[in-house]
């Protein structure tokens, strides 16, 4: 599988180097500023992206949360080939989010615009609740509408690897997005300090399962202190 590795401070910078000799070509590097309630550090994109210019086999990626951040940043032109939208409830840096499906198809449309007019790739990082939380099933989200009105989706299926119960995540995932199955992907968290982190072994056996459903790739959240932990998912992915 592909993956996708999110980076997002100096640190992770530095500790990259470490993961380097196990990246192949056509993974993606995700540089992440203003997630959450920090703000948007454009300046540390900038220099960061320069760093990440050794990596020619890899996809470029820049992610924030919100509209607000996100237009700031399709205006500064990023060398990156893609910008991607962040979508989780309780975040400062996204006050339009929204559980009701209508609202967030008007948010992501909105945000795919503001991607595609600056020249980027339009990359969509929803919440995976939805797809197995039964309270949340009356919002009617269908991650197939999110995958069509985007060039790539990246959801958040860490919480269901964690808990033991990815399988049944990720096959109805993969029924909504059965024709995006090439842009979509899953995610699993390394860092084991915090909520839904696993162990490497834990996380290859997810990566092996959404593998065995068809998806693209995996979203590998880590930190510097695990970066050995990193490492020995990349050595042991499918």
């Amino acid at each position: 599988m592909k993956v996708n590795i999110p980076v997002y401070n100096s640190a992770g910078l530095r500790e990259l180097a470490r993961l380097s000799p196990f990246l192949r070509s056509g993974d993606t590097l995700m540089l992440v500023s203003g997630n959450v309630d920090r703000p948007l550090d454009l300046g540390w994109v900038d220099e960061s992206l320069s760093l990440l210019e050794r990596y020619r086999e890899q996809t470029v990626l820049v992610a924030t949360a919100g509209h607000a951040h996100l237009e700031r940043l399709a205006a500064a032109k990023p060398r990156a080939a893609g910008l991607a939208y962040i979508y989780e409830p309780g975040f400062q840096n996204v006050p339009e989010f929204a559980w009701e499906a209508d609202t967030t198809v008007r948010n992501l449309v909105r945000a795919v615009a503001t991607t595609r007019a600056a020249g980027f790739q339009a990359v969509f990082k929803p919440t995976g609740r939805p797809l197995f939380q039964a309270n949340l099933a009356r919002y009617g989200w269908d991650y197939g509408v999110f995958a069509e009105g985007s060039d790539a989706l990246l959801v958040q299926t860490q919480t269901y690897c964690h808990k033991g119960n990815f399988d049944g995540a990720v096959a109805k995932l993969g029924l909504e997005c059965a024709a995006q199955l090439g842009e979509t992907y899953v995610q699993v968290t390394l860092d084991l300090a915090a909520r839904n982190g696993v162990s490497p072994a834990g996380a290859v056996t997810c990566a092996r399962v959404a593998a065995d459903h068809g998806f693209a790739g995996v979203t590998v959240w880590w930190s510097p202190r695990y970066t050995a932990e990193a490492v020995a998912f990349l050595e042991g992915r499918p």
